[in-house]
């Protein structure tokens, strides 16, 4: 097993996106942002930036057995990096409408593969030689379990999307060749459109499971919420 950190964004690090008050509105459209479109009135799209330097950092994993080994991730140190105007991105949707836990700009996920080991007398050779174009491998004993709802067989592969929030499994879906992705500024003044399938670099697409939360849910004006918001505000 190869266990990477998670390392979240500077911006998200200094909590330069969290606001101690949110309306109503912006719980609704929490990360979610509407595009503001007017029936029969045009718009204007830009298409996204090219080369554009991409910054990466090389990290060592955590994980046991990997003392020399790096491995390189994307490092973000502005808000304006956090983008999906450029670079490599994933695209990966919740199935639940309004999930109980969502993570804020700038904070960092991986894509974690289970499998699980053949019971004894079984050969090891499959999973050994699996090869995955995303994320590292996670190997499961016989009797252990998923860390979301659900369960692995041995040979088998269930992928996770995985943070110090939640975790929750995944599946990937084929875009259509007439999906697009729409990104909206800020300010909500400038929109811009991106392919899908740029130059035969199709973008992932996946599809969120259940999520199982990683971090208490406090109940609303329990002890553990007042704390938690007082928190918040000494903040700022």
């Amino acid at each position: 097993n190869v266990i990477t950190e998670i390392k979240h964004s500077t911006p998200a690090v200094k909590l330069a996106f969290v606001k101690p008050h949110l309306k109503q509105l912006e719980i609704e459209n929490f990360h979610r942002p509407k595009a503001n479109m007017i029936l029969n009135v045009g718009m204007r799209l830009t298409s996204k930036r090219e080369n554009k330097k991409q910054r990466t950092l090389e990290i060592g994993p955590s994980g046991p057995g990997r003392k020399s080994a790096k491995d390189k991730i994307d490092i973000f140190k502005k808000k304006s990096e956090l983008s999906a105007r450029d670079g490599n991105i994933m695209i990966v949707e919740y199935s639940d409408e309004f999930p109980i836990v969502i993570q804020n700009v700038g904070m960092s996920s991986k894509i974690v593969n289970y499998t699980r080991k053949a019971e004894k007398g079984e050969s090891m050779e499959k999973i050994n030689l699996m090869n995955y174009e995303y994320g590292e491998m996670q190997m499961l004993g016989p009797k252990e379990e998923l860390p979301f709802l659900g369960d692995v067989e041995p040979g088998k592969v269930v992928t996770s999307f995985d943070n110090n929030l939640f975790k929750t499994p995944i599946a990937r879906h084929q875009p259509k060749l007439t999906d697009f992705l729409l990104i909206r500024s800020k300010d909500g003044t400038n929109l811009f459109i991106r392919d899908l399938d740029h130059k035969h670099q199709e973008i992932p697409i996946y599809c969120a499971g259940q999520l199982q939360p990683m971090k208490e849910v406090p109940a609303p004006n329990s002890k553990q919420a007042n704390k938690y918001q007082k928190t918040r505000l000494q903040a700022h």
